[in-house]
């Protein structure tokens, strides 16, 4: 039997298998993101070929030309049904189900983070977050202010698998990896509303830290 950690990271291998997630363009140069996010996992079901496992998912898409909040992400919702074997592995999906989307499909943009007191967007291809009261664009100080409150939720997961490792140094590979999926929920999908994609350059950085924190080798990390 498998524990709620260990689930988790075999439905995130699954996803990353089932969909194309990060930066994408079309043919015709329109920019986008996907993310994901899981939204519930049921208890794994005893079957003859191991374990059965449901879990529910939301695929997030923004583009260039997504506005907030007038003309938000498209977000569709998947739940799925996977057999995997003792040892984890995917055997087969039973099955999948759309279970709800949004009309009109909005597509993301291309930024980063270069450091922790500036951020480069491509005013162009930005996304933009409005003041419903007075109409302003308030998107800088946003995300800004994002930013920098994810900077401090990342270090604090950092600092406390640090401090687990500490305790227990033997623990380092499976913290790493508990660790690792936690930021990417966390500072991944939906982390700044309309410009989830502005997060992607803090996010690495982040797994990165934590790599190089607990010690992993490079062939080593996820």
């Amino acid at each position: 039997m498998f524990n709620k950690d260990e689930i988790r990271k075999i439905i995130w291998k699954q996803l990353e298998k089932d969909v194309s997630l990060g930066e994408h363009a079309s043919g015709s140069g329109h920019l986008s993101h996907v993310d994901c996010k899981i939204n519930n996992i049921s208890e794994p079901e005893k079957v003859s070929e191991g374990w059965e496992i449901t879990y529910r998912y939301t695929v997030y898409t923004t583009t260039e030309f997504t506005i907030y909040p007038d003309n938000p992400p498209w977000e569709t919702e998947y739940e799925r049904t996977i057999v995997i074997n003792k040892k984890g592995e995917f055997v087969k999906s039973r099955n999948l189900s759309n279970l709800s989307s949004m009309l009109d499909p909005v597509q993301p943009i291309d930024s980063s983070v270069d450091d922790k007191n500036s951020i480069k967007i491509d005013e162009e291809l930005v996304q933009r977050v409005v003041d419903l009261k007075t109409g302003e664009d308030i998107t800088g100080g946003y995300i800004t202010q994002r930013l920098k409150e994810l900077e401090i939720l990342a270090n604090e997961i950092i600092q406390q698998a640090a401090r687990t490792v500490e305790v227990d140094p033997e623990s380092n590979g499976e913290i790493y990896e508990s660790t690792y999926w936690e930021i990417h929920e966390k500072l991944g999908s939906g982390s700044i509303g309309p410009a989830t994609a502005v997060a992607s350059g803090l996010m690495a950085e982040k797994k990165e830290e934590l790599a190089k924190l607990l010690g992993i080798n490079r062939n080593d990390r996820i």
